[in-house]
């Protein structure tokens, strides 16, 4: 795995256990892969730091039913942990009752990325942004599984996609910024993650990816 690789991810897990952490009743999730709101969310909340949830709309999960939502609930908390075949499962479950629940798609595709089932996470993300084409991290999703792949220029095309359609999202620049970097291209990565660094000043792991850009 490549150092640029490498940190790009971390600031996902953080973000996933941030998530995780504000799952709580009253409480809005404030964070990008996990959508599992305790009772009722507020759709593409932007936080204080910029960032956007990936959230369908309110009226999608309240529809869904509460058994619905708490199994959301545990599926994200075991994809916070880490334990990616246990959360596919609980995905898939939870798919096969509501096949119209896009974030429950993106949130399956997220952890075949991980387990580098790239091809199982691209089909999930395409679905996902066939039922929700708003949701602006997972086309930022699908952009880092390009890029996985070496499609570098639909991972361009996603992330610019992402940025259209929420440009207050720091984690949004900070990916483009990833792949920016891949390619070589590194005044347009230093751009993006100036953007991010600006949107979210305290997030270190922006400046840590800034930081391996100038040290190339």
């Amino acid at each position: 795995m490549s150092n640029s690789k490498f940190l790009f991810f971390l600031p996902i897990f953080f973000s996933l256990i941030f998530l995780l952490n504000a799952i709580t009743l009253g409480q809005t999730p404030t964070e990008l892969k996990s959508p599992s709101p305790a009772v009722e969310p507020t759709p593409t909340e932007q936080t204080n730091d910029g960032r956007q949830t990936i959230l369908q709309t309110r009226q999608t999960l309240t529809q869904a039913g509460p058994q619905t939502i708490a199994a959301m609930n545990s599926a994200s908390e075991l994809m916070g942990q880490g334990k990616y075949s246990q959360a596919i499962a609980a995905f898939t479950k939870i798919i096969n009752a509501n096949p119209k629940l896009a974030t429950a798609y993106n949130n399956r595709g997220y952890c075949y990325a991980q387990m580098g089932k790239t091809d199982l996470a691209m089909r999930d993300y395409n679905i996902s942004i066939k039922l929700s084409p708003t949701a602006a991290l997972t086309y930022s999703n699908r952009a880092m599984a390009f890029a996985q792949i070496g499609n570098f220029e639909s991972a361009l095309a996603d992330s610019g996609k992402a940025i259209e359609l929420s440009s207050k999202d720091s984690l949004l620049y900070n990916n483009r910024g990833d792949i920016f970097s891949r390619i070589g291209k590194l005044e347009e990565a230093l751009t993006d993650f100036n953007k991010a660094i600006a949107l979210q000043p305290k997030n270190a792991f922006y400046y840590s990816n800034r930081g391996f850009v100038y040290y190339k």
